[in-house]
């Protein structure tokens, strides 16, 4: 799999009326990828962790499986798994939107949100393998904090 222009990543931040903070996260996908499994890293004295729901792009049937057990250490992990024999569509999709609101006490600055994973799973008729990590990669967002706690 060589050449894979497979990419999981976060989208730019969106900093909502209400302070909570969305950040969506996406996967250009190749068009056979029939789940997925990582986890988000942040750090918790900064963004306070609200939810982690599903993407637009998750088609119907899929399974979404959160495990919140690592929050107050800022890791939160997520599978997402298509039904058999069905792959996201070619393109960039959204799978999932991370929720926060800012701890109380940040400051100004900015603060990392990244992934560790456990890979990709590729669908092809109804087998299911993971792809190797040549083949794919994630890339990370910062949230910026001004002074009066706005994001950019």
């Amino acid at each position: 799999m060589t050449g894979s222009s497979r990419e999981v990543r976060l989208a730019p931040v969106r900093a909502l009326s209400s302070g909570r903070i969305e950040i969506p996260i996406l996967i250009d996908s190749e068009g056979d990828e029939g789940g997925l499994g990582l986890s988000l890293n942040f750090n918790p004295e900064v963004l306070v962790y609200q939810t982690l729901t599903e993407g637009g792009d998750l088609p119907p049937g899929s399974h979404f499986v959160l495990n919140e057990r690592e929050i107050k250490n800022g890791r939160v992990g997520l599978v997402a798994a298509l039904p058999v024999s069905k792959a996201f569509e070619k393109g960039r999709r959204e799978l999932a939107v991370a929720e926060f609101i800012l701890a109380p006490h940040a400051a100004p600055g900015e603060t990392p949100v990244t992934f560790s994973a456990p890979g990709l799973g590729t669908t092809h008729g109804s087998s299911r393998q993971r792809t190797s990590k040549r083949s794919s990669s994630l890339s990370s967002a910062s949230v910026r904090m001004a002074p009066n706690c706005k994001i950019w």
